[in-house]
């Protein structure tokens, strides 16, 4: 294929004819969309391309791909309304918390075709548009790799996936190779409110596959880097953040699986997200979960709370995972669900994970959350950082506040077998061998190290 038979879109030419010399071929249901096009009811062609994203989802039908040349899209005037000549078409179709400025309402896959360094979907603070890309719709891919997006301009979200749009659950969504940058949130996922838009528990109301967040990057983000609240749709592993990487955020993961909207926790919702080969790197705390699924291959390395702060959903698996040089505890496990409950939950397997350089510079108040409303305040006799706990069991606290305090409280066992904790001999009290165990368990907490592993496993990071 010869270049000069190519359409000429911008300055984009060279990058279709790489593609279609490296054996690729365009799809015969493509939508384009360039900073040289023009918005209208009939752009879309290779010769005419929209100027908006927004316009290209209006214009495309079920299954459509729209290709993104480089360039700068979102809030174009700057004015925060989405009303100037190339904005985007922003929309208050979210029925809680907002609108949205690309508003991707229907069964579409949308690629930049020069990749996220070059291709900026931005949003304004000051807008009632809190969203900057909202997937509202089934069957919707954004990005891959080397056809991802940025998104910047310091709105609430990134990039969010809603069930609330219309109260049912969506299916078959993947958010991919995409980069945020300094919005409050970067990427978030948010379950269903059952009973809010007529949507009783039922199979109507579950999710039938998956949702997945996979080679995202969200960086300095003030709140959270990738976050979940599954509310009541039921797992397990329907939510799925794979080799992801958070870095300089408040938190980088937070996971809260449960009924939020009502007050209280619902365990029937337990183990829906799903974390593998994640890593948390520079923020406040890596991991903060309730009731996750499985988290397997993860790193949170250098943040300044604790590495992973954990609520057990029933039987969860905490394997091949690394703490590394956090200013607090590796690991904080806490067995209650809130400040009144304690819970069901247990590790199947907490094993081959690695434990080492934490809790050497721990903050004068070490702040973690027991649910997403509940800040709880650090128990009586609480291991100083001369500790280093490499896992800190605080047991179950709910046992000496809540309505029905159990004294001495009920031992929350964690056998943490094979795990390397940073020496060839254990963990120690103290010294260069994280201490687990003893020092580091509270309120029943019992930490159970006799098996260990005498050299580090594998660590994730990201390339």
């Amino acid at each position: 294929m010869r270049a000069t038979n190519l359409p000429r879109l911008g300055g984009w030419v060279v990058g279709l004819w790489l593609y279609c010399a490296a054996g690729g071929a365009w799809a015969d249901n493509r939508v384009w969309v360039g900073t040289d096009g023009t918005d209208s009811s009939s752009c879309g062609a290779s010769g005419k391309p929209c100027r908006s994203i927004s316009q290209a989802i209006e214009n495309a039908v079920a299954g459509d791909v729209i290709w993104v040349g480089p360039g700068h899209y979102g809030d174009l005037s700057g004015t925060g309304t989405y009303t100037g000549p190339g904005d985007e078409h922003a929309s208050l179709k979210i029925l809680i918390g907002g609108g949205c400025v690309v508003c991707i309402d229907k069964p579409i896959t949308i690629y930049s075709v020069s990749g996220a360094a070059v291709t900026l979907i931005d949003g304004n603070p000051a807008t009632a548009y809190n969203a900057t890309v909202a997937i509202l719709a089934d069957d919707v891919v954004f990005g891959s790799p080397g056809h991802g997006f940025t998104l910047a301009g310091g709105n609430e979200i990134g990039v969010l996936v809603d069930f609330n749009a219309d109260g049912v659950p969506k299916k078959n969504i993947r958010i991919d190779s995409d980069v945020d940058v300094g919005d409050q949130n970067g990427f978030v996922f948010r379950g269903s409110v059952v009973g809010v838009f007529g949507c009783p528990p039922g199979p109507e109301c579950l999710p039938t596959s998956q949702v997945l967040f996979t080679n995202d990057v969200a960086t300095a983000n003030p709140g959270v880097g990738f976050m979940a609240t599954a509310n009541r749709d039921f797992g397990p592993g329907r939510v799925i953040f794979q080799q992801n990487l958070a870095s300089g955020c408040g938190t980088g993961y937070l996971v809260n699986t449960g009924d939020q909207g009502e007050g209280n926790i619902d365990p029937d919702s337990a183990g829906i997200v799903q974390l593998t080969g994640n890593v948390a790197s520079h923020c406040g705390v890596g991991f903060n979960t309730l009731l996750p699924g499985t988290l397997y291959g993860n790193t949170a390395a250098y943040n300044a709370q604790s590495g992973f702060v954990l609520v057990p959903s029933r039987g969860q698996a905490f394997q091949n995972n690394s703490a590394i040089g956090n200013s607090g505890p590796g690991v904080l496990v806490d067995f209650s669900t809130d400040a009144t409950v304690i819970s069901v939950g247990f590790f199947s397997h907490f094993t081959r994970n690695n434990f080492f350089g934490n809790d050497r510079a721990r903050p004068a108040a070490l702040a973690f959350l027991v649910q997403i409303t509940a800040p709880f305040s650090l128990p009586a006799g609480f291991p100083g950082s001369s500790a280093h706990c490499g896992v800190l069991n605080v047991g179950g606290t709910a046992a000496l506040v809540g309505p029905e305090a159990v004294s001495p409280p009920p031992a929350q066992i964690i056998v943490a077998a094979f795990n390397y904790w940073g020496t060839n001999h254990g963990p120690t009290a103290t010294g260069s061998g994280d201490a687990a165990g003893g020092v580091c368990d509270l309120n029943g907490g019992q930490t159970i190290t006799s098996q260990y592993s005498t050299t580090a496993w594998p660590v994730t990071s990201f390339p």
